[in-house]
């Protein structure tokens, strides 16, 4: 597994753990706060039906008025049971519970949950037992867990996938670079082994050791812009003229199986980004063998190799920037992600049009169009 892929895995992880242990804390205290403050309710209610019982009762339990209390908080889901002394008075509870006195507790009957309170006033004549349904407290923490969840799993997500973008987005300019560094580092490599093993002139070691300084520089530049490109370092990308004839005869001294058609055509663009594009394109395409033809049209810059054919599969996986599993792509594939990232700071596309008849050919397009 890729280190970004570890890296990412890691993060997403204590993200997730902390994340989620946070807003179960949060969640618990708001309900714990939510049933605190029914049971102040609960002991508020009591006190009042306290007071008023005592003041109204003059031993009729039957009175029109008392009957109408009882219907009333019944109605509120507030049962009650009154005793004087030794009398039973009223009882309107669900289920007949036993509790000490001056007691609060939550008592769960059947699916149902209820605060009760137990001869809590002291200044009150009668024996009161209290019970209030708080069932819908219960379904309401419930569906604010249900929504808790949900939004914990889209939030989750949404944070995965952008993060997973962001550490993705990262780690293009060290793919790119590695990518980008193996050829001159082989030539610097080469030249070095030279001037170990081959005894030289005077005049072979100074032209070596330039060689070696120009493909130095030229990695230097190259880390620079695929910084720039990647977000990781300020800095712009510097567009000039540049002549196609100049590249084209640079990239054929440099490719010896290519051969250019000739062109007085200009681009603007930044040279050092514009010739890995297209060391890329050429590199990928002479893996298939063959001659490949460089030239330019009105809009574009065209290589075409008559040997090399590219699936449909992988053609539109190419042509769509999207990933190809090494053991699919033949030699293309290469660096493409890198080309196309190259011409969308350039405002420009690439396109890959491939047939068994006529070969591969890679488009350039430049907008607005190439300049003479």
């Amino acid at each position: 597994m890729q280190l970004w892929k570890k890296n990412f895995l890691l993060t997403f992880s204590m993200f997730l753990i902390i994340f989620n242990i946070g807003l179960f804390y949060i969640t618990s205290q708001f309900s714990e706060n939510e049933l605190q403050r029914e049971v102040e309710t609960a002991i508020s209610e009591y006190e009042s039906i306290s007071y008023t019982f005592s003041n109204i009762y003059k031993d009729d339990s039957g009175s029109r008025l008392l009957d109408y209390l009882y219907s009333q908080y019944s109605r509120d889901q507030i049962y009650l049971k009154i005793y004087n002394g030794n009398k039973l008075i009223k009882s309107t509870l669900p289920i007949d519970i036993i509790q000490d006195n001056n007691k609060i507790g939550i008592e769960k009957i059947a699916n149902s949950k209820y605060i009760c309170i137990t001869n809590y006033s002291i200044n009150s004549p009668l024996q009161i037992t209290f019970m209030k349904d708080i069932s819908f407290l219960t379904q309401k923490q419930q569906e604010r867990l249900l929504s808790t969840l949900v939004v914990d799993f889209l939030l989750s997500l949404f944070v995965g996938i952008m993060l997973y973008i962001t550490m993705k987005q990262i780690n293009k300019p060290v793919s790119n670079i590695s990518h980008e560094l193996r050829t001159p580092l082989t030539n610097i490599q080469g030249y070095a082994q030279y001037l170990m093993t081959v005894k030289t002139s005077e005049e072979e070691r100074f032209f070596a050791s330039e060689y070696i300084l120009k493909e130095a520089r030229n990695m230097q530049e190259i880390i620079d812009k695929l910084l720039i490109m990647g977000n990781i370092r300020e800095g712009e990308i510097n567009k000039t003229k540049i002549s196609l004839q100049q590249l084209f005869e640079e990239l054929a001294e440099e490719y010896p199986n290519v051969r250019i058609q000739p062109t007085a055509k200009n681009i603007y663009g930044d040279k050092m980004l514009i010739q890995t594009l297209m060391r890329n394109l050429i590199s990928n395409s002479e893996r298939s063998g063959g001659e490949i033809i460089l030239y330019a049209s009105e809009s574009s810059i065209i290589l075409e190799n008559k040997d090399d054919f590219i699936d449909k599969d992988i053609l539109k996986a190419l042509n769509k920037n999207l990933t190809v599993r090494a053991e699919n792509i033949h030699g293309y594939g290469q660096g493409v992600h890198l080309c196309h990232e190259i011409m969308k700071r350039h405002k420009g596309s690439l396109v890959y049009e491939s047939t068994q008849k006529k070969g591969t050919k890679v488009e350039v397009i430049f907008h607005p169009l190439l300049r003479n």
